[in-house]
């Protein structure tokens, strides 16, 4: 959404105007986990520079849970390191792990950040980010954003969360993702049922991911992570005639 609007963030590594990476929320140089093998790998790698802000952007828990399962081994290590979950015989797709990952990750960051966004927010994300960078308030308020998103196949509810990792574990993340500012429909299993099925408009065009966007180079990544986003049929229009030449050509076909 950043690269599409004329902003150089880029994914897992440093652009002109900052970057997007949950890898970056800590700097492994100086940890014993700075000469593991696993740091070889591009998206691990420590990003050797300093940020002016720190954006804390949060994910609804019971959809993050649902990706961070498919995460890599070396995504697993690299998280147990350096918050130091104390869970070394984990499976790679253990529940109970990344929902703690999940909990200690968010707390981790929102102690540094200037400021924390629910993704849901992403409209005032972008606008802050924008205004931050010093572009003209126009250019941030007429940027091509979608109307909403939304997982296509859901995975994981909050009833299932509490089966495989306990009522304690989910009551404190759910308290967390009230605290970060969600409502029913990210706490709610009823309500985030309703939410998927809502109709669409037929002046409406939905995506899987977000077309054009660049992709991690994690092996076996889903780069879309899972969502729909739903974009006005003017803004995909916009899309196709204007923008970077990457944008313009991912549009073409939709």
């Amino acid at each position: 959404m950043f690269k599409m609007n004329g902003l150089d963030l880029a994914h897992e590594r440093v652009g002109r105007n900052g970057s997007v990476s949950w890898p970056y929320f800590v700097d492994v140089t100086h940890t014993g986990f700075s000469g593991d093998s696993c740091v070889r790998n591009s998206y691990l790698s420590p990003p050797k520079t300093h940020y002016r802000r720190v954006y804390h952007v949060v994910r609804c828990p019971i959809d993050a849970i649902s990706v961070m399962v498919t995460h890599s081994w070396c995504s697993m290590r690299f998280i147990d390191s350096t918050l130091k979950l104390g869970m070394d015989g984990a499976n790679q797709d253990d529940p109970r792990f990344w929902a703690k990952a999940w909990l200690e990750m968010n707390k981790f960051i929102e102690n540094y950040a200037q400021q924390t966004f629910t993704l849901d927010n992403y409209t005032g994300l972008f606008q802050q980010v924008c205004r931050d960078s010093g572009l003209p308030d126009d250019k941030c308020l007429e940027a091509s954003m979608p109307s909403r998103h939304h997982r296509n196949h859901e995975t994981l509810t909050w009833e299932k969360l509490n089966a495989m990792v306990g009522t304690e574990l989910t009551e404190a993340i759910r308290s967390a993702a009230v605290r970060y500012g969600f409502g029913d429909h990210c706490v709610d299993d009823q309500i985030r049922a309703l939410k998927r099925k809502q109709e669409l408009s037929g002046q409406q065009v939905v995506t899987h991911g977000i077309p054009g966007a660049e992709c991690s180079e994690e092996a076996g990544q889903d780069c879309t992570d899972g969502l729909d986003w739903v974009w006005e049929a003017s803004v995909a229009d916009r899309m196709r005639r204007g923008g970077e030449a990457s944008f313009r050509e991912a549009w073409a076909g939709l």
